[in-house]
């Protein structure tokens, strides 16, 4: 916030007819009265009046210096705040009204409450007001008159950090709140916007499962101390307006849709829609080496079809990788009859007998757990790459390199190069992918080492035995998200106008059973950089094949195309069968950038003669 020869700390932000009000004091401790400043579009900010104050009811001034969290909302009689007061000992919440929203007359002190409080505006429930507040529990309070409060004793939501409230509005599908939750992870606050809707006809009762997480505080942001200073509803966005450390004033603004629905909902359910004949590829029971599960499949867009290579499970227990191709990118009416990869060196298995004798019925070797998982497919150039993930059934995972020719691979001519590790001993890492593009002349590879997406940069893809992937810039996971234990790329991006779309897997948490998917878009120029991600998943396990199967919960995706303007995702459903889901390309984007990218901006403030003299 550019304040010229001034100091100021934001105390509140207010919608005045069509313009935003953000209030303001000066660090002078001496002075009693505040400033005013007004906007259009709650980014640029002029000086309306100096003069605003708060007198009590025997016509002194209160010290507006140790006043803060101004939540102002209109009533049937004018204007009401919510603000809280330091004194010595202690802090207080107390209460003012106003007929210009300048100039406020002080009601009291609200006994018992010392947290920032937000009352609905323009709305009572049986004859009462009715005020949010905060504090390590979100509680209900209710007044005839603005003076004396009932509030509730029981907690409606509690929070592992504190609460703060900031905007609460009734509304035709019930009571919007909107507010702060702040968080602390090995001695780092984190902060994260959320929203709950609440009965009209009960206001303590919640209408969602849970809150909905609209932005939290990226890691990238760790070290910046961050205050709420008040939110604001304009012209189809909310905005968020914090202040950090330095003083300076931000705005975050927020798509009005980001709120609209709960934490187990998102606006891409009206756009992401489950193909209604799933799964698209099923086990085959005489095939031995598919026989109990078929998933996780990369796919590859190509030669006017699309081309699976999938995990496959059979009686033996080991995992291999099948084929499939189709038309239409749903109906895969060409499968292999055999594996088209499976275990080669010791690596993959305990087996270290060489190549697996393969039979279209039945695997010969000893069967054991292990083998190629959950690969990933990417094209460059004449030459198709895939990388899996190496399990001997005992050492931790590892991901492992191949290719093959393009020619080879569309005549199904399976001449795989032999496969080689490419990430270090003794680390679980998976989720391997290689950008479809060289990017300044070197390969992009993400990888996972929980709880981290990682990111590569190699000259070549010719790692030899003491070569490995190193994890030079990191995606993590997000506090207080959808996505807050972990995080995994799902296919190589895709190349978009927008940027690169990476499909991803996550999982909470708070719902830590179930694995999610979720979206990013990556800068064009430097994929290093997250330039949107969804607030919300965009798939969440909620059918029967991806809660019935071997693994309860799961959505996993490995694979993706666009077709035709249309995005497919194929992912595994409880590690049992593929399924596909699809969007039409440019509404999914808008929705991603629309959603995921609050936009951060400086709040300019500039100085003009105060239209009070």
């Amino acid at each position: 916030m550019e304040t010229a020869d001034i100091l100021l700390n934001g105390v509140g932000a207010f919608v005045y007819e069509d313009k935003i009000l953000l209030y303001c004091k000066a660090a002078d401790p001496k002075r009693k009265t505040f400033h005013v400043t007004v906007s259009q579009d709650g980014l640029h900010y002029y000086f309306f009046d100096d003069t605003a104050i708060v007198t009590t009811r025997s016509g002194r001034l209160e010290d507006i210096q140790r006043c803060a969290d101004f939540r102002i909302v209109s009533i049937e009689s004018g204007y009401v705040a919510l603000y809280t007061k330091k004194t010595p000992t202690t802090t207080h919440l107390c209460s003012a009204l106003s007929h210009d929203a300048i100039h406020w007359e002080k009601i009291g002190r609200i006994a018992s409450l010392a947290e920032p409080s937000v009352i609905v505006s323009n709305f009572t429930y049986n004859g009462q007001y009715v005020l949010y507040t905060g504090g390590t529990s979100l509680r209900a309070g209710f007044s005839p008159d603005l003076k004396k409060w009932k509030v509730t004793k029981n907690p409606i939501i509690t929070s592992k950090g504190s609460i703060v409230v900031g905007w609460a509005e009734a509304q035709e599908d019930g009571i919007l709140l909107v507010y702060v939750e702040r968080n602390t992870e090995g001695g780092t606050t984190y902060h994260s916007l959320n929203a709950h809707l609440f009965s009209r006809n009960d206001p303590v009762k919640p209408l969602w499962n849970s809150p909905r997480v609209v932005w939290s505080q990226p890691e990238e942001w760790k070290n910046r101390k961050l205050r709420p200073v008040g939110i604001v509803k304009h012209n189809e966005l909310f905005i968020a307006y914090w202040q950090d450390d330095s003083g300076a004033i931000i705005a975050l603004t927020h798509p009005i849709a980001s709120f609209q629905k709960g934490a187990k909902t998102s606006s891409f359910n009206s756009i992401v829609s489950k193909w209604q004949h799933n799964p698209v590829l099923s086990p085959v029971g005489d095939h031995a080496w598919e026989s109990q599960a078929v998933f996780n499949a990369a796919a590859l867009y190509d030669e006017g079809k699309v081309h699976l290579v999938y995990r496959a499970v059979g009686d033996s227990g080991v995992s291999v990788l099948g084929y499939a191709a189709s038309n239409d990118g749903l109906h895969f009416d060409i499968r292999h009859p055999e594996p088209v990869f499976y275990p080669m060196r010791p690596f993959d298995s305990k087996n270290t007998t060489g190549r697996w004798l393969v039979h279209s019925k039945r695997i010969i070797s000893g069967g054991i757990s292990g083998g190629c998982e959950d690969p990933r497919m990417t094209r460059i150039g004449d030459r198709i790459y895939l990388i899996y993930v190496a399990f001997d059934g005992w050492s931790p995972q590892r991901l492992a390199l191949t290719s093959i020719a393009a020619n080879d691979f569309f005549k199904r001519e399976w001449n795989w190069d032999m496969p080689k590790l490419i990430s270090p001993p003794g680390v679980v890492n998976k989720s391997g992918c290689i950008l479809p593009e060289k990017i300044q002349g070197k390969y992009m590879i993400f990888h996972r080492v929980y709880p981290n997406i990682l990111i590569d940069f190699v000259d070549n893809l010719d790692f030899d035995d003491n070569t490995w992937l190193k994890g030079e810039y990191a995606i993590p996971p997000r506090s207080n998200c959808w996505d807050s234990r972990k995080v995994g790329f799902g296919p190589p991006p895709l190349k978009t106008d927008a940027g690169w779309l990476a499909i991803y897997h996550a999982v909470d948490d708070r719902d830590d059973s179930r694995y999610k998917i979720g979206a990013m878009l990556l800068d064009t120029n430097d994929p290093t950089k997250v330039i949107a991600r969804s607030t919300t998943p965009i798939i969440e396990p909620t059918e029967h094949y991806e809660n019935g199967g071997l693994k309860y919960g799961v959505v996993y995706p490995c694979g993706s195309v666009i077709m035709n303007n249309q995005l497919i995702v194929y992912y595994g459903g409880s590690d049992t069968v593929v399924c596909a889901a699809t969007a039409p390309l440019p509404v999914f984007l808008d929705a991603l950038k629309n959603e995921a990218s609050s936009q951060l901006q400086p709040v300019s403030l500039v100085h003009r003669p105060s239209l009070s003299n």
